[in-house]
């Protein structure tokens, strides 16, 4: 169809962790696992104990090369917490980080539903929709670009005004943009101000 792009399927590595006391017992890690188990659609999906221990790293490395995993699909922690950790891990054993998804299987599953059915057709549609789109992430967005050191502010009120002056204070070329004739918003319409009841600067007090 016009308009949509050829994705190359990649060969990918799914990691369900068995770290959490409930991830057995609500999501049946190793059932789960060997559902979602599927070399010829290039997926290929690991549980083990040694993915919760001090060697995680070095168990992570041997997987992504036995499988030649070109991304990785972490079930069970989540992205704030771990995402971090398992992108580093992933780069060193040659995987880029934006070819790694993290599945939150614990709060978005376990946490939520006291119906286990329910829990592990959710885990399902998670971690298909990540192993998805982990098919879609460009190489190379990990690399330096220069910044401009200057800063555009729209708004001349006292909060402008006031984050231009930081701005400049911190060696940035700063655009202060007002779209009427006069800075300083709706304080410029006061006649006096609280609480030395101080006329404004141009002198024009009722």
């Amino acid at each position: 169809m016009p308009g949509l792009r050829k994705v190359d399927r990649l060969r990918k590595l799914l990691l369900i962790l068995p770290c959490h006391e409930q991830m057995d017992e609500v999501l049946d890690t190793k059932a789960l696992t060997a559902q979602m188990d599927d070399p010829d659609g290039l997926v290929w999906a690991r549980t083990d104990p040694r993915l919760c221990g001090p060697d995680r790293g070095e168990v992570l490395a041997e997987l992504i090369s036995e499988t030649g995993a070109q991304a990785l699909v972490v079930g069970g922690p989540g992205d704030r917490t771990h995402g971090a950790f398992w992108r580093q891990e992933a780069r060193l054993a040659g995987i880029t980080p934006d070819r790694v998804e993290l599945v939150p299987l614990v709060d978005q599953c376990i946490h939520v539903t006291e119906d286990k059915e329910a829990a592990r057709r959710r885990a399902r549609i998670m971690l298909e929709s990540a192993l998805s789109r982990v098919d879609h992430g460009s190489e190379g967005m990990g690399k330096r670009v220069e910044a401009m050191q200057s800063v555009l502010v729209i708004g001349g009120g006292v909060a402008g005004m006031q984050a231009a002056w930081d701005l400049a204070d911190f060696g940035r070329r700063v655009y202060l943009v007002e779209r009427t004739d006069d800075l300083g918003g709706r304080a410029h319409k006061l006649s006096r101000t609280y609480p030395t009841q101080d006329c404004k600067p141009d002198g024009c007090c009722p």
